[in-house]
């Protein structure tokens, strides 16, 4: 029988820490974010892409009307 000796755990490696968790939360939180402004731009970036083809569609669709009518032809 022993006695006088006690076995004490480390808290560090007991688990984790408030610190850990902490900086764990933060890390997520500012991946998120950035996650977020990249999806908003790229869908900015595709409806403007879209709404350019669009507008060269309309032109090229103005001048052939005009050719073939032979009168002028507005864009509005």
């Amino acid at each position: 029988m022993r006695t006088g000796k006690v076995k004490y755990r480390i808290l560090s490696e007991a688990g984790t820490s408030l610190m850990e968790m902490t900086t764990v939360i933060v890390i997520a939180g500012i991946l998120s974010a950035v996650a977020v402004v990249s999806y908003d731009s790229g869908s900015t970036a595709i409806k403007l892409d879209a709404a350019s083809k669009k507008i060269v569609s309309d032109v090229y669709y103005a001048q052939d009307l005009a050719m073939n009518s032979g009168r002028p032809v507005k864009i509005v």
